[in-house]
């Protein structure tokens, strides 16, 4: 370049950058909230100043109280996250295993009871969730093709508690935060709040509800720090990636706040102090944006547990990597890409090839399917089908089902994507299969109480109950329910159940002579079908109880009884009739069921099943004392299901052998403290996932989806067997218009929809009514199902590796270093996931975490075999 030309080119870049300064030229987006971030969430116990001093609290009770650590009992281990490395502001620092997320960190929580009335009052920024939130750490990535092209930037932030902003490591920006030496200053606090921002002129606790987000606007908006348009240094840019780097940090909290709320000792914790709600990164020409999906179609890798949404896009700054499975032989393990366009994809395809390594594993046994919309949930990524919907986002999930003879080791193959209008993408596959051999999923150790819905099926399908088109559809429903290792087999005794089954499985058949006979039939073929896929069932519930017949609540006798209702079959016609029984306590009801549990007894003994027999299905209302006695003199072996919110192990004496509860499900400690092992219980004990209460937080139908695959990990640490009250296939069947849908959820379909039957909060739907979805030719599994699917394979290597330790002569066949680096690797999944119960934001590093779980399972099988 001449002089001359170098002095025209240093004037236009002058020019330029005075006329953005002064508005002449638009300044531009770069990264905003819409910008994909990638995110690390630093925990600890929240703080508060007492009298000038700062002290820590503790989480006393589900209530949300905390006190001062010294007061009270810790309820909840609150795990400690690890600090990211101090460099994490540098360009060169990999942040691949930093969860991907757009802004704002964090929003409205529409989940919140109040959350209209804070939607209403303009406050856009619920902050009721995560105490335990310490600090927010944020990488922006932007491209900037020539440096000497670009401008200064400007950066304006809306945030909580305090920021401190980096631009390719380094500081741009410092706002309500004291400067720290840079290895402790992810623990620095955040200047204090005024008292005026947590509690009223009355001194009261400001709400989420009551009229306060009205009548508190101006105090709640003042927990809204900003900083705006600070200037970035052109000379601070760099040829290629950028890296825009955010720290918030927490404020500790206002001793105004003791004895507010729901305890006269505690501290009532309503907000976080610490966000970031608004990023604005700003600049001229020469300067890439980042800020929505580029034009064309892309390809983007695609974390299994995380929920894809339309909006999602690829980082253009982060290459495409490839899909990385790792698991074990006789296993099935998934991953993920997402193809995306700014307009609906056509003639979108995906194939996968050989995966090759110490042996090969053919393309037939890696399975492409592409997530599809659950209209029925109101989830845009859920239903996995074998042909691509027409979507402008489309999530490819890649399933390796590794055979038992295969080699262990590396193994790579490819994915191949192809669209209308674009380039074929190839996108390498890695699996790493490693010497541990799964067993099959009907000898896994973990409980999942998924409860299938025959009714459901026929219904949706529009097929005659019990015909051979139903029993096809019910195969395919049990096939898959198989592949997780289901557990729970309900046979229907009773018409109108909480299920919805208009007519019971068990019929009296209408004799010339004599009370009708009770016919076993389709319940015998139920089971049938059920145990070819589903192996020898822990669980065959007889469902011949509900609290219409009689009952107690809390102490208290209901009043109300009457028989239980039956169905009665023509053996002439085939018509179905309802009828009524005898009630519990009386001369006839042990004559109605004896036949009953003495068919049922001989069918289970001829499969091997005697232990499997058990009457239900109890709830918090629970059987009347001449129930309990009534059955124990047909079935004397038959144990309890009981589906409640507390634990209950005995009912009048005779044993409950299932419990799934609600409130009473333990925490898994801290493995530093102690460590349980759900498989060891005698007790068949899980939790019914409606609520919060337990170790994983609920499984709902829109729960994150990495919840579904910790979950029965999470349940074993906490020394359960697993989940149960889930529903596999309760689908909407019923007219919107059916007089008879539950009125407790007022949903369309059949659990709840008799009065008699509706069980109120403990409604099976309040998990999830279904994990399986109707397809064209049967059910199709749900990204929530292949995450129950392979968290019960995590667990049952879990499982396999805990045998180990436990057992003195496998210890010292490990050697004292093979054991403690897997009692390390153990005890840090446990603490991931207590970690995650905080928010599963929080749970990063999954494949790494996996890798040496199955690493250290092929290790440990090794040694064992020497």
């Amino acid at each position: 370049m001449t002089d001359r030309r170098m002095w025209k080119a240093v004037a236009a870049t002058l020019w330029l950058a005075a006329a953005v300064a002064f508005g002449a030229v638009p300044a531009d987006p770069i990264l905003n909230n819409a910008s994909v971030w990638r995110c690390c969430f630093v925990t600890r116990r929240p703080v508060v100043r007492v009298g000038g001093e700062v002290k820590e609290v503790l989480l006393h009770g589900y209530s949300g109280v905390w006190m001062v650590a010294e007061g009270g009992k810790e309820l909840m281990p609150a795990m400690e996250s690890a600090a990211p490395p101090p460099e994490w502001t540098r360009p060169d620092f990999d942040d691949q295993a930093w969860p991907r997320l757009p802004g704002p960190f964090f929003p409205s929580h529409r989940g919140h009871a109040y959350c209209k009335e804070v939607e209403d009052a303009g406050y856009l920024f619920f902050e009721g969730a995560y105490p335990t939130l310490a600090a927010i750490c944020l990488r922006g990535k932007f491209l900037v093709p020539d440096p000497a092209a670009a401008t200064d930037l400007k950066l304006s932030l809306a945030y909580r508690g305090g920021v401190v902003a980096y631009l390719n490591g380094q500081e741009i920006a410092r706002a309500n935060i004291p400067e720290v030496e840079r290895a402790r200053a992810i623990e620095a606090l955040a200047e204090d709040y005024p008292r005026e921002v947590f509690v009223k002129e009355d001194g009261k606790l400001i709400s989420w509800g009551f009229g306060d987000p009205v009548k508190c606007h101006a105090q709640l908006q003042k927990r809204i720090r900003t900083l705006s348009d600070v200037a970035v240094p052109a000379r601070l840019l760099r040829k290629g990636v950028n890296i825009l780097a955010i720290e918030a940090h927490r404020a500790p909290y206002h001793e105004a706040i003791m004895g507010q709320g729901r305890s006269a000792r505690g501290y009532d914790i309503n907000w976080v102090t610490v966000g970031v709600t608004r990023v604005e990164l700003t600049g001229g020409p020469g300067v890439t944006p980042n800020i929505a999906r580029p034009a064309g179609i892309q390809v983007w890798n695609q974390d299994t547990g995380a929920r894809t949404k339309a909006s999602d896009y690829g980082d253009p700054c982060e290459p495409l990597g490839p899909i990385r499975l790792a698991g074990a032989r006789n296993g099935s393990f998934s991953g993920a890409v997402s193809v995306g366009s700014p307009e609906p994809l056509r003639g979108l395809k995906a194939a996968a090839s050989d995966l090759s390594g110490p042996g090969a594993i053919p393309a037939s046994a890696v399975q492409v399917r592409y997530a599809a919309a659950d209209k029925e949930a109101g989830l845009a990524f859920e239903v996995l089908v074998p042909e691509p919907p027409a979507d402008a986002v489309v999530p490819v999930w890649v399933t390796a089902r590794v055979p038992r003879d295969a080699k262990p080791g590396d193994y790579k193959g490819s994915l191949t994507i192809s669209a209308e209008g674009a380039k074929t993408v190839t996108v390498p596959i890695e699996l790493r299969v490693s010497e541990w051999t799964l067993p099959e999923p009907k000898e896994f150790r973990s409980h999942v109480g998924l409860t299938q819905s025959p009714e459901s099926v026929a219904l949706r399908y529009k097929v005659p109950l019990w015909s051979p088109e139903h029993w096809k559809l019910l195969d395919r429903s049990f096939e898959l329910l198989g592949q997780a290792g289901a557990d729970d087999v309900f046979i229907t005794a009773l018409r109108r159940t909480h299920f919805g089954n208009e007519h019971a499985m068990v019929r009296w058949v209408r004799r010339p002579v004599g009370s009708p006979k009770p016919d076993l039939s389709i319940a015998e073929k139920y089971l049938d079908l059920a145990i070819k896929h589903l192996g020898k069932v822990p669980v065959v519930c007889l469902y011949c109880w509900e609290p219409y017949t009689g009952s107690h609540y809390a102490g208290r006798v209901s009043k109300e009884s009457r028989g239980m209702l039956y169905t009665v079959v023509d053996p002439a016609t085939g018509r179905l009739e309802e009828a009524e029984g005898p009630k519990w306590g009386t001369l006839e009801v042990r004559e109605f069921w004896k036949p009953v549990f003495d068919g049922m007894r001989d069918i289970l003994k001829k499969r091997g099943l005697e232990g499997s027999l058990m009457v239900g299905v109890a709830g918090d209302s629970q059987p009347n004392k001449d129930a309990v006695e009534d059955l124990r003199a047909v079935a004397p072996e038959a144990k309890w299901v009981v589906h409640s919110h507390s634990r209950a192990d005995k009912l009048f004496g005779q044993p409950v052998g299932y419990l799934a509860d609600v409130w009473g499900s333990p925490i898994a400690p801290d493995p530093a403290q102690t460590r349980l092992y759900g498989w060891k219980a005698e007790f068949l004990r899980t939790t019914f996932p409606r609520e919060g209460s337990n170790t994983v937080k609920p499984l709902r139908t829109w729960s994150p989806l990495v919840q579904y695959r910790l979950a029965l990990e999470g349940m074993s640490a906490a020394g359960l067997h697993g989940f149960g009250r889930m529903g596999a296939d309760f689908w909407d069947v019923l007219d919107p218009k059916d007089p008879l849908r539950s009125t407790y959820s007022r949903s369309l379909n059949l659990l709840g929809r008799y009065p008699e039957s509706n069980w109120a909060q403990l409604y099976l739907g309040n998990s999830t009514p279904y994990v399986l979805v109707p397809g064209p030719q049967g059910a199709l599994a749900t990204a929530r199902f292949e995450m129950i699917r392979e968290g019960a394979q995590d667990v049952e290597t879990r499982i396999f590796l805990e045998k180990a330790l436990l057992d003195p002569a496998s210890r010292a066949r490990l050697g004292d270093g093979l054991a403690q680096r897997v009692q390390q690797v153990l005890d840090d999944r446990v603490r991931a996931v207590l970690l995650g119960r905080t928010s599963w934001l929080l749970f990063a590093g999954a494949q790494e975490r996996l890798d040496r779980l199955y690493a250290l399972a092929g290790e440990v099988a090794a040694r064992l075999r020497e």
